[in-house]
């Protein structure tokens, strides 16, 4: 499992209209969190198992492909980044080299 769509179909327990999904660990060891629910800030703002963006949150390092999208440009390790298209963010994955599931399953 390499790509975002098939990470986010995986993953997909919906709680109480809730879904929360591992940290998402790249085979280069960049990491970030990617979410989505009626909770977070994704597009369409529901829970269910696809979108069309969603909330990384947390990145392991500065990530210019998403720069645009920061909340806190001050401390862009330390916040979310609302509605990023999840064509960008396969983007971000392909650059760190595909999805390492095993650490991703195992944090």
């Amino acid at each position: 499992m390499e790509t975002l769509k098939k990470f986010v179909e995986t993953t997909f327990k919906s709680k109480n209209g809730f879904c929360h999904r591992p940290m998402i660990v790249c085979n280069d060891g960049f990491n970030m969190s990617v979410q989505g629910s009626s909770f977070h800030y994704c597009s369409p703002r529901l829970t269910q198992s696809w979108y069309n963006s969603m909330e990384i949150g947390f990145p392991s390092e500065v990530e210019e492909l998403i720069m645009e999208y920061v909340e806190d440009k001050d401390n862009p390790t330390e916040t979310v980044y609302g509605y990023v298209p999840c064509e960008l963010i396969q983007k971000v994955i392909d650059k760190h080299k595909g999805i390492d599931v095993e650490a991703t399953f195992n944090k």
